[in-house]
C-alpha cells in the first residue's frame, strides 16, 4: 500500500496517545491510512479485538473490512470496523438504559415509505380538507 509521508507517520505513530484521529479532505487517503494503521498495529502485536475503526459512509466501511480481510485474513473479523451510526446503534442496543431508551427499531426504506404514506394520508389530507372545499360543497 503506497502512502505519503504524513500517512506513514499516522500509520507508524508510537507516541503517548492511545488513539489517533485522521482528518483530511475527500479523496486524500483517510480510509487507506486507517486501514494501514490497523494492519500495522495487528502485525506489531496489538490484539485485533482492541481496535475500533469508524468512518462516515457504508462504502468506506465495506472497503475497510474488505482490505483488512485480504491483508490479515480471518483475524480481521476481530477488528470492529464500521460507520459511526452502526457503532452507536450497537452500543445503544447493548446498554439502552444508559441512553434513556427501552428498545430500538430500525426500519428499511420500504417501511419508511409506508410510514410516510400513512402520515401523509392522515395529516396532510385532513389538513387539506379543512382548508379547501370540495367541488360538491360549493354547489
Amino acid at each position: 500500500m503506497e502512502l505519503n509521508d504524513q500517512q506513514k507517520n499516522a500509520v507508524t505513530y508510537d507516541g503517548k496517545a492511545n488513539n489517533i484521529l485522521v482528518t483530511a479532505g475527500a479523496g486524500c487517503g483517510k480510509t487507506r491510512t486507517i486501514i494501514a494503521r490497523a494492519i500495522h498495529l495487528v502485525r506489531s502485536g496489538t490484539d485485533a479485538s482492541r481496535i475500533l475503526m469508524m468512518t462516515f459512509t457504508n462504502r468506506a466501511a465495506r472497503e475497510m473490512k474488505s482490505r483488512l480481510k485480504s491483508d490479515l485474513g480471518s483475524i480481521s473479523t476481530k477488528i470492529q470496523a464500521g460507520t459511526f451510526h452502526s457503532f452507536c446503534l450497537k452500543v445503544m442496543s447493548k446498554v439502552p438504559k444508559s441512553f434513556g431508551v427501552s428498545g430500538l427499531n430500525i426500519i428499511d426504506s420500504d417501511d419508511q415509505n409506508s410510514l410516510m404514506t400513512i402520515v401523509r394520508g392522515r395529516y396532510i389530507v385532513s389538513a387539506n380538507k379543512s382548508t379547501y372545499y370540495s367541488k360538491h360543497s360549493l354547489s
